[in-house]
């Protein structure tokens, strides 16, 4: 093993912006305390069950185990229990620990959000802080372990209080805007008072509610206060911003180096379960801030200069891909990805691709050991051209500094797959503070599509 610990992490979704931040955050915090780590990243959250997804998860097969630390898998990105399976295994194999974040697999390191203590915490700060004498909670009727933790600590607060637990104060929707708006009419059609505060298991339901409220003429928060639950970015986008308890990325971040810490120091048992507290965010909803107008309009204008992004990104990706897609020819790939590659923000990149695919790449290959699975394409920006290198030698590319740039913070390795193939993966190496996460996951995905229409 070498010096420096060595985190890897598995998740998939990395075109969001909220996962986005937390690998960038997880990083730069592992690196602060002297950690290396290595994601391996499908682009696709592998859900929908389909078999052709086995292609896009075959990249955590070429994870070197028995050379990490300890895996961190986000088991909410990775919609495939086959591929967390599959992952776990690999790594109890190499009697490697797995920590879990949001996970509830047995023999593991599970990390939890506090969502009970957070809830318990929403419905306190109603009725000690704004005086709310009637508060009623609206979940989700599919029983979800989020909304019912959120009942759990509503009973138990209003208890502590001597607060009457009604069941006509207790609602549970589907979770759509419908949903919402037919049982509030139910609620009030059958003669029930406007409650003091309205708990909502998430922003999405506390939404709706503002929403309803509003339009009957129903002022937020003078009449009635309306709080919530978030684990995205979504709040920031409506005004008033609600009230409620968030998954804040650098205590989450804290939470899983820590831990990680602990298990590998034995100081944390490897099937421990760890909770992560969630950060309280008091706004305009309950009152305890006035309406931020600036704020919404920083909002909307980072809206706008995100899609007008996303607009120049998707004008440069067909650039590139509509020349790879008249030559058909991997020379032409790696002649157009370096401007590409600068754009993003991108120290420095490989491609790697299964020797059954080399003689169609077009490349003459020396000294091919075909007994490896994996071939190292020279696709360096340093380099002029594009060749075969060597047959990969999977020790050697974890013990060498010199396959990707080691000044680099952040390495990723992606799959490079059609829903039934999988050709070889990409690993590409930025620094989170200089990197372009649009123009990053465009070229992620552009390369992707150019290398399946080459071994078409």
């Amino acid at each position: 093993m070498a010096d420096k610990k060595q985190i890897g992490v598995c998740l998939t979704s990395l075109q969001k912006n909220k996962v986005h931040d937390t690998v960038n955050a997880l990083c730069d915090g592992a690196k602060e305390r002297g950690y290396d780590v290595h994601m391996f990243a499908p682009f696709s959250d592998l859900s929908g069950g389909s078999e052709g997804l086995d292609s896009q998860k075959e990249i955590f097969q070429f994870i070197k185990y028995n050379r990490l630390d300890a895996v961190v898998i986000f088991n909410e990105l990775i919609c495939n229990e086959n591929a967390v399976k599959d992952i776990i295994d690999y790594a109890k194999s190499a009697n490697v620990p797995v920590i879990g974040v949001n996970s509830d697999i047995d023999g593991i390191c599970r990390m939890h959000y506090d969502y009970r203590n957070a809830y318990a915490q929403i419905v306190e700060h109603v009725i000690s802080v704004h005086g709310s004498a009637s508060v009623n909670f609206l979940g989700y009727n599919d029983g979800g372990s989020m909304s019912a933790d959120g009942l759990d600590a509503y009973k138990e607060i209003l208890t502590k209080h001597n607060m009457q637990i009604e069941d006509v104060r207790i609602g549970a929707v589907a979770g759509t805007e419908e949903s919402v708006v037919e049982y509030l009419n139910n609620y009030f059609f059958a003669g029930n008072y406007l409650p003091n505060a309205f708990i909502c298991a998430d922003d999405n339901l506390a939404s709706f509610a503002c929403n309803y409220f509003q339009k009957n003429n129903i002022s937020i928060p003078s009449q009635t206060i309306i709080t919530g639950m978030s684990a995205s970015d979504e709040r920031l986008n409506y005004v008033p911003k609600i009230s409620n308890a968030v998954h804040d990325t650098d205590t989450t971040v804290k939470m899983i180096l820590d831990t990680f810490e602990g298990v590998t120091g034995g100081s944390v048992a490897a099937d421990a379960e760890v909770m992560i507290p969630c950060k309280l965010d008091f706004a305009a909803t309950c009152g305890c801030a006035s309406i931020d107008f600036e704020e919404a309009r920083n909002v909307v204008k980072k809206l706008s200069e995100e899609l007008m992004k996303e607009r120049e990104c998707f004008y440069d990706a067909s650039g590139f891909f509509s020349g790879v897609c008249e030559s058909r020819n991997i020379n032409t790939l790696a002649d157009t990805l370096p401007t590409y590659a600068d754009k993003a923000g991108i120290t420095s990149y490989n491609i790697y691709i299964k020797s059954e695919f080399v003689e169609k790449a077009g490349i003459v290959a020396e000294n091919i050991d075909n007994s490896v699975p994996l071939f190292w394409l020279s696709t360096y920006k340093d380099h002029d051209s594009t060749k075969i290198m060597f047959s990969l030698d999977w020790d050697r590319f974890h013990k060498s500094k010199n396959m990707l740039r080691a000044d680099a913070s952040q390495i990723m390795s992606i799959p490079l797959a059609t829903d039934e193939v999988f050709y070889g993966f990409m690993t590409v190496a930025y620094h989170s503070d200089l990197i372009d996460n649009v123009y990053l996951y465009e070229l992620i995905e552009s390369v992707n599509s150019a290398m399946a229409l080459i071994f078409s």
